[in-house]
């Protein structure tokens, strides 16, 4: 089996090779300008979480007497790629995740409307004492934030506990 030899072919035909640099070339000076500059690009996360307390029941019954009838509900919503839920005593967790292609971006929140009322449907059905279901879909309505913390007259260490608290007292504040 021979080789090819890229420096001897680029020799042999110069016009193609110099043909397909200034190809890449223009192409990569193309995409550069079409490339998207959001400092926050808008992204949709098609994943929502229902949460139930049920105080008093065991795993089994959150379970079998509310998670089984919410996941049935479920499974008639356009565009479900999957159902994965969570028992605890007193409570249960849904995640509802949709496929990548079903839904556009424009159209998430008419899904999830129509999820809370296909869920609201069948609320009078669970059983009694039965808190919620609490409905969270809004995974993207976050900012990201940046502080800095200086100070000419304070030592390094000294603006890193400062740093600290002040972190400690926003992480407190959710």
């Amino acid at each position: 089996m021979t080789s090819i030899n890229l420096s001897d072919l680029t020799l042999k035909h110069q016009q193609l090779a110099f043909f397909l640099i200034i190809l890449v070339f223009t192409v990569g000076i193309f995409s550069y300008y079409n490339l998207g500059r959001l400092e926050d690009p808008d992204f949709t996360i098609r994943q929502m979480i229902i949460s139930v307390v049920w105080p008093g029941a065991t795993a089994r019954q959150v379970e079998e007497q509310v998670i089984d009838k919410i996941e049935r509900k479920l499974q008639d919503v356009i565009g479900l790629d999957y159902v994965k839920s969570e028992s605890q005593p007193g409570k249960a967790i849904i995640f509802v995740v949709l496929k990548d292609d079903a839904v556009q971006e424009k159209d998430i929140r008419p899904t999830w409307l129509e999820v809370r009322n296909m869920v609201n449907d069948i609320k009078h059905t669970l059983p009694e004492g039965v808190i919620g279901p609490f409905f969270n879909d809004r995974f993207d309505d976050v900012f990201g934030c940046l502080y800095a913390v200086t100070g000419t007259e304070f030592s390094y260490e000294d603006l890193r506990e400062k740093s600290e608290k002040i972190r400690r007292n926003l992480l407190g504040i959710s």
